[in-house]
């Protein structure tokens, strides 16, 4: 069994399998089993929490280190070729001038995420995502064509908490 989860990181990391966490399942203090599964696209209706950023403490996580988690609601034309996820968070949050390009408090429950690296897809296990807080849900227009929110960062990242 090792050798073959070796062998399903390995083949993920170089890029002919898709292979991720679906959670891990803590059997004593301290110590811990990660269990991996075959992921396709990300799909609307799943679960994710997006955290991260490109500082030690983003301004736009406003102190929830664990990020943020929501359901993906809707796929929108995006900025680049590749449709943008929408998703929908479980409690509205406020940021603060300053996080991202927040120009004045602003308070959301919806995030766009976009594609941050050419040659990723919804398939790439965690990938680095533009994040953009809205305060409604964004019309399924592109980006210059609909009411925009807020981009917030530029290097967070996203996992699956359901398939």
């Amino acid at each position: 069994m090792v050798a073959s989860l070796h062998q399903r990181v390995w083949d993920t990391a170089i890029g002919t399998a898709r292979a991720r966490p679906a959670h891990r399942e803590t059997t004593a203090p301290g110590t811990s089993r990660d269990h991996f599964v075959v992921a396709g696209p990300l799909a609307v209706g799943e679960q994710v929490r997006v955290y991260g950023g490109y500082d030690m403490e983003p301004a736009w996580l406003a102190g929830q280190r664990e990020g943020y988690s929501g359901t993906v609601v809707d796929f929108i034309p995006g900025q680049n070729e590749l449709s943008a996820a929408v998703v929908e968070l479980d409690e509205e949050i406020a940021l603060p001038l300053g996080a991202g390009a927040v120009r004045s408090p602003l308070v959301g429950r919806f995030l766009v995420l976009e594609l941050g690296h050419v040659g990723t897809d919804w398939a790439t296990i965690t990938p680095r995502i533009h994040v953009e807080l809205c305060a409604d849900r964004p019309e399924r227009r592109r980006w210059k064509d609909r009411t925009q929110g807020a981009w917030v960062e530029s290097h967070a990242t996203y996992e699956r908490l359901s398939q």
